[in-house]
């Protein structure tokens, strides 16, 4: 069972609880031997030889034999940087403990000034060419505020290796506002808008958003001036073609129908052009349609929306629930059962709807539906379920009814569902 390495950490762990030290160390080599493109084995391993063993240089000698066989793993580059983060925070503690008598520490200045740090973080950025590993690398230095000099480093290499990366200046950006948001938001935004310059993509601008949006929680005091911040960052997108859904959504929901009522529609019509099949977009049409120009428009945009979204049997299905709701349950009926009804029949899903529909309108008004829909392909188990229920429902429930039900639903998929 040697490939099996759960049986191996059992055996790990049993040896652990009997306090077999020895035996575990001995026990991770040979699991390694098997088992070596497992980076997450190689770092326990190490972990164990430096924080349970009390031997650095084993843990280390692990971690490059690790390296050798998997060269690019993300993992063992950045926990090979903490083991040796944590053994120069481990030196310096000692060294304050021993106070002003100087043992070996001496002999490792280079130590103490992250020289071999340093080594090793240069090592892993050229081993590994990515700028969010670069970042990953970043935030694990500044878990030791020792090495502030290493961090500083890295980001000089972020910079000067990815210039037009949007994960280097979403870094830049967030340096701006200092440690735990303690910065400017103008600061920010200037790098934000340097960096769109340079990499004008959508990731860059969803980044730059990403951060706004969060700066609210940051700094509730500044809503007022975060708001107006945002809204210039999405005019910005909006003129480099960069907004997406979302971004058109969250636009709308800042704004009122009663005062932005001409900028709302005009931004609708604009985020349409963009993403003419959106569902979403659709949604907010009818509902704009809705509460600024009446029932006539709605009704005209719900038409369009359909036709945008064809053939997707769920955005189609939404946008119906989007339109029942906002109707009259009789100009809700008439929309679903009329003779110029938009309703595709052949949509299980509006089935359904339009079963649901009839049931809050009586039982005999849903059988008519259920009749016209039981034998037209493609059969629907759930349309049968949902006949069933209502049926149950009823006052007086009608055998006759229910066994009739039955009998088409093991008709229709009694050969495939038992």
């Amino acid at each position: 069972f040697q490939s099996d390495v759960n049986i191996w950490l059992s055996h790990i762990q049993f040896l652990k609880t009997i306090k077999w030290d020895s035996s575990v160390s001995r026990i991770y080599l040979r699991l390694l031997q098997v088992h070596n493109d497992k980076p997450r084995l190689w770092v326990a391993a190490a972990k164990w030889e430096f924080e349970h063993v009390g031997n650095p240089d084993n843990g280390r000698q692990i971690m490059l034999r690790g390296l050798r066989f998997l060269p690019t793993s993300w993992v063992l580059h950045r926990e090979y940087l903490k083991l040796e983060l944590l053994y120069v925070e481990q030196l310096r503690k000692r060294g304050e403990v021993l106070g002003t008598e100087k043992t070996k520490e001496e002999l490792e200045d280079s130590v103490l000034d992250c020289a071999i740090v340093r080594l090793v973080a240069k090592a892993a950025v050229d081993a590994v060419n990515s700028p969010k590993f670069v970042v990953s690398l970043i935030t694990t230095v500044r878990l030791f505020p020792f090495a502030t000099i290493v961090s500083k480093e890295l980001m000089e290499t972020l910079v000067e290796k990815f210039p037009t990366s949007p994960v280097t200046w979403d870094t830049l950006a967030r340096e701006e506002l200092g440690v735990e948001g303690k910065g400017g938001i103008r600061g920010c935004m200037e790098k934000y808008y340097e960096g769109l310059e340079v990499c004008k993509t959508k990731e860059m601008f969803a980044m730059a958003f990403s951060t706004l949006t969060d700066l609210a929680e940051v700094f509730p005091n500044s809503i007022v001036r975060i708001v107006k911040n945002i809204i210039k960052l999405l005019e910005f997108g909006k003129k480099e073609d960069l907004l997406e859904v979302k971004h058109y959504k969250f636009w709308l929901e800042l704004q009122d129908p009663e005062t932005h009522k001409k900028g709302m529609v005009e931004l609708v019509k604009h985020s349409l052009t963009q993403y003419p099949t959106s569902v979403d977009l659709w949604i907010e049409q009818l509902v704009l349609s809705l509460k600024t120009a009446g029932p006539k428009a709605a009704a005209s945009s719900f038409s369009r929306g359909l036709t945008a979204v064809g053939a997707n049997s769920n955005d189609s299905c939404r946008l119906w629930q989007v339109m029942l709701s906002a109707s009259s349950p009789e100009i809700g009926w008439q929309l679903l059962s009329g003779p110029d009804s938009p309703l595709d029949s052949n949509n299980p899903q509006l089935r359904l709807l339009h079963m649901e529909q009839a049931g809050y309108r009586g039982i005999a008004i849903a059988r008519e539906v259920y009749v016209g829909y039981k034998d037209l392909p493609p059969f629907n188990k759930d349309l049968h379920y949902k006949m069933l229920e209502m049926e149950r429902e009823e006052e007086v429930v009608s055998i006759s009814h229910q066994r009739q039900v039955l009998t088409l639903l093991c008709d229709q998929f009694g050969s495939q569902d038992i």
